[in-house]
């Protein structure tokens, strides 16, 4: 089996936007990490910014 290490976790809670480090997470039904991409900016037509 092989062996890892995570040195660093780093969530991105706005899409796009710079990342944070955590020194924990929690992993969602959906796989991914809790927290980490849970929004978007958009202007007022809803494009992206």
């Amino acid at each position: 089996m092989a062996k890892f290490r995570i040195d660093q976790l780093q969530i991105y809670p706005v899409r796009s936007i710079g990342g944070m480090s955590v020194p924990r997470a929690q992993i969602t039904p959906a796989g991914s990490l809790a927290g980490d991409r849970e929004w978007v900016v958009v202007r007022p037509d809803g494009s992206l910014i």
